[in-house]
């Protein structure tokens, strides 16, 4: 049976009694064990979303009652889950190029349409629809960005254990970048989209101060338009 959070608008499934000496394995951790999620997976989710994005959403937020892990996992755990693959050392450049490439395509469909611009009745209001398709657009963004955040992760601590200099930039293959700027770019026209744009937002915010504070190469593009919103958030809290 499931059970629904208020708080974190997060779909909670029973989860089993861990076995004995399992109690210390996070969620993620026994996930890798049981390998029931890894690379093809998500391979297949993306390569799946060329036209739309409910394949690579459902795989995040919306598995099918074939996928085991709906009986164990939050949706927040399912996420980390499929993060943990991303931040992998096995997740190496030719994996990270096969993904970031094949997010891009509908990634710049998305942007270039605004189809993550919610609907809008005749006073203006945001029509609240969890099936419409500029939801679906607004959460296949917070993907890229969750994505992009878990293998600036990755390299980061693999970075820091080939080197004893932590101040030399870390270079990111072109995908990556790429998914990055557009989703920067994204920052002050998703501040009008809603409560799922904001949390899309507040992704896309994670992912620009990882790239900053994990100094990797450009990282002075991702505050052009981070500094200004922080700016303006504080004005309208005042």
């Amino acid at each position: 049976a499931a059970k629904h959070s208020e708080a974190d608008d997060t779909t909670i499934m029973e989860a089993p009694p861990p076995a004995d000496g399992d109690a210390d394995i996070s969620f993620a951790e026994r996930e890798e064990e049981d390998d029931t999620l890894d690379h093809s997976d998500l391979f297949a989710a993306v390569e799946e979303s060329v036209i739309s994005c409910r394949p690579l959403v459902n795989f995040f937020y919306h598995p099918t009652d074939n996928d085991d892990t709906t009986t164990k996992l939050t949706t927040r755990q399912r996420r980390d889950v499929i993060c943990n693959i991303v931040k992998s050392p096995k997740f190496n450049k030719t994996r990270a190029r096969r993904l970031f490439s094949g997010l891009t395509p509908l990634l710049r469909k998305v942007v270039d349409e605004e189809s993550y611009c919610p609907d809008e009745d005749d006073n203006g209001d945001i029509i609240v629809d969890a099936h419409a398709a500029s939801t679906l657009s607004v959460m296949y963004l917070r993907i890229c960005a969750f994505l992009v955040d878990a293998y600036l992760d990755g390299l980061l601590k693999r970075q820091r254990k080939g080197t004893k200099n932590n101040n030399s930039r870390v270079e990111v293959i072109d995908e990556v970048f790429e998914v990055a700027e557009m989703l920067h770019d994204l920052l002050f026209p998703l501040q009008n989209c809603g409560k799922e744009g904001m949390a899309t937002q507040s992704a896309i915010f994670a992912m620009c101060e990882n790239w900053w504070h994990g100094n990797f190469d450009d990282k002075e593009l991702f505050v052009t338009q981070l500094i200004p919103l922080l700016l303006v958030k504080s004005l309208e809290d005042t």
